[in-house]
């Protein structure tokens, strides 16, 4: 449990509960029937998430910000250690085609939020995004023949 909580300010009171903790591990090593067959135990996964994230940080995304069209949110914790706010900085600026996006600093949290205490407010600002009613509605306008029709907004 220590590695869960090493990103929490000093000081701070825990932001992932032991009860919490147990259940869900639990739960995650009932997801592989032979993780408690392994010492110590523990799910296996593929590595290629993990070549992924590595590429990533040296600068080589499986995919082209600036290509991306569709609206993004990057949701993350204040207590991050992974993601700096320059990282975070440098991928909000490289969507540069998105017509909607949103950096959220969720406070009291860290890199694993949904598993912590704050993961309703992580829960709420990805519900609030999905609802897609960040721009104002464009007005209707009046034809030549005196009917209305909506312009495209975006």
């Amino acid at each position: 449990m220590q590695r869960f909580g090493e990103d929490v300010a000093p000081h701070e009171p825990p932001v992932l509960s032991r009860r919490h903790f147990d259940e869900w591990a639990r739960l995650y090593l009932d997801s592989d029937s032979r993780s408690r067959a392994r010492h110590p135990e523990g799910v296996q996964t593929p590595c290629g998430p993990f070549v992924e994230i590595l590429r990533a940080w040296h600068g080589e995304l499986a995919y082209e910000p600036q290509r991306v069209r569709a609206p993004v949110a990057i949701l993350r914790g204040a207590w991050d250690g992974l993601v700096t706010d320059a990282d975070a900085r440098w991928l909000f600026d490289a969507f540069t085609q998105s017509p909607v996006k949103r950096d959220v600093k969720i406070g009291r949290a860290t890199y694993l939020m949904h598993l912590e205490v704050m993961r309703p407010a992580l829960w709420r600002e990805s519900a609030t995004f999905l609802i897609a009613d960040d721009a104002a509605p464009v007005p209707l306008e009046r034809t030549n023949q005196g009917r209305c029709h909506v312009r495209s907004g975006l």
